[in-house]
C-alpha cells in the first residue's frame, strides 16, 4: 500500500489539494475512541459478549445504531420473533464478527453526517450508492456462495469512500471531473490522475489506511476499478466491484434496458477464481436482487 495522495506532483493546485484532503482527514474522525475499543473487543477470542456490549454501551448512537442494524432488512427475522431491544441479545445474534462490521456502519453513516459538503444532494447521491453496492454485495455473496461473513457490506459501503472525501475537499474540482451520472467510464482513474495528481481509488485508499481499518476494506477502496490487480483479496474485490457495477446500472436510470453483465471484467474474474457460472447466475438472477436491494438499502440510508 503506498501514500500516493500525500505524494502528489509540486505544483500550486495540487499542493493546495493535498494540504485540503489532509484537514478534511484530520476534522473527519472514522472510528471514535468507543468504536475503535469495541472492534478490538471483537476481534480477542477471549473476550465475552458481556464485555463488548459494555464497551459499545458506552456510546448512545452506537447503541442506538447496533440495534436498528439488528433488526433491519439485513437480518430479517422469523415470523413470530419479536424485534431486538437489548444491545446483548442483537450481539448474540448477529456475532461478534457481525457486529464489528455493523460498528463500521454506523461509523461511516456518522462520517457521512460530519461532511460538510457545499451541496448536500451530492452526499445523499454517493450515501445511497454505498448503501446500495453493500446490499447488493450481500445478495451476491449469497447467490455465489463465497461464504463471506459481513465483510462484504462493510466493503460495498466504503468502496468510493475516496469520491466522498474529494466532494468535501475540492468541490469545484470534483463537479469537473465527476458528473455523478454513474456511466463508469474505463478510463476515469487515467483522467483523475492526469486532472489532479490522484484519483478517488487512491484517497479512499488513503483514507482507510490512515484510520487503521482491515487491510481488505484497503485494498477495495484502492482497486474496485481493477480487481485483477488486487493481490490475495482478488475475489473480495471483484464481489464488490460486480455489486458496483449493477448499482450503477440502477442509478443510471437504464431500468427499460437489459442489464447486461456478460462481459464484465470482475465477473469473468469470479468465473476464472473458480465461481462456478457466475455469470449465468447473475444473469438470471439480477431483477430480483436489484428490486429487493433498493428497498432494503432505502430502509437502512434512513436508519
Amino acid at each position: 500500500m503506498n501514500n500516493t495522495i500525500l505524494n502528489l506532483p509540486n505544483t500550486d493546485s495540487k499542493r493546495k489539494l493535498t494540504e485540503q484532503l489532509i484537514q478534511t482527514a484530520r476534522e473527519i474522525k472514522m472510528l471514535p475512541d468507543v468504536a475503535a475499543k469495541a472492534i478490538a473487543i471483537a476481534d480477542d477470542p477471549n473476550a465475552s459478549t458481556q464485555a463488548f456490549a459494555n464497551i459499545i454501551a458506552q456510546d448512545p448512537r452506537l447503541t442506538r445504531d447496533i440495534l436498528s442494524l439488528s433488526n433491519s432488512p439485513l437480518f430479517p427475522r422469523a415470523p413470530g420473533v419479536k424485534p431486538i431491544s437489548c444491545l446483548k441479545m442483537a450481539i448474540n445474534r448477529l456475532g461478534s464478527r457481525q457486529t464489528k462490521q455493523m460498528i463500521l456502519v454506523s461509523c461511516y453513516s456518522s462520517m457521512l453526517n460530519q461532511m460538510d459538503l457545499e451541496e448536500v444532494h451530492v452526499r445523499e447521491i454517493l450515501a445511497r450508492h454505498s448503501f446500495l453496492t453493500g446490499v447488493i454485495s450481500t445478495k451476491l455473496n449469497k447467490l455465489f456462495k463465497l461464504g463471506i461473513q459481513g465483510e462484504e457490506f462493510t466493503a460495498g459501503l466504503l468502496h468510493d469512500v475516496g469520491r466522498i472525501l474529494l466532494a468535501t475537499a475540492a468541490p469545484k474540482e470534483f463537479k469537473l471531473l465527476d458528473t455523478m451520472d454513474f456511466t463508469e467510464r474505463h478510463d476515469v482513474i487515467k483522467e483523475e490522475i492526469e486532472f489532479i495528481g490522484t484519483s478517488h481509488a487512491e484517497v479512499g485508499e488513503w483514507f482507510l489506511l490512515r484510520n487503521h481499518l482491515p487491510e481488505e476494506l484497503v485494498s477495495v477502496a484502492r482497486h474496485h476499478h481493477n480487481p485483477a490487480a488486487s493481490g490475495k483479496f482478488k475475489r473480495f474485490v471483484a464481489l464488490i466491484s460486480v455489486a458496483d457495477d449493477l448499482a450503477n446500472y440502477y442509478q443510471r436510470q437504464e431500468l427499460e434496458k437489459e442489464y447486461d453483465c456478460t462481459n464484465l471484467a470482475s465477473l469473468r474474474l469470479l468465473e476464472t477464481l473458480g465461481v462456478e457460472n457466475s455469470i449465468a447466475r447473475l444473469g438470471e438472477a439480477w431483477p430480483k436482487i436489484l428490486s429487493e436491494s433498493v428497498e432494503s438499502s432505502g430502509q437502512l440510508s434512513r436508519l
